[in-house]
């Protein structure tokens, strides 16, 4: 991450664009899984990550 530049949302949506192209990868072309299923386990991983995004280490207080 740190390599190419990318900050942690940067990463974070890298790694989104990155796993949806490999479900339709393996959906439409080798038909190893349903494109709806496929689709249902990309949604569960963002949700799952949305949830487990820890507070920042130092809050700014107004």
């Amino acid at each position: 991450m740190k390599k190419h530049g990318f900050n942690y949302l940067d990463a974070a949506r890298a790694g989104v664009v990155l796993c949806s192209i490999l479900f339709q990868y393996h959906s439409t072309t080798l038909k190893e899984i349903d494109p709806y299923v496929a689709a249902g386990i990309v949604a569960q991983g963002i949700i799952e990550a949305a949830k487990t995004v820890p507070p920042p280490l130092k809050s700014s207080s107004r």
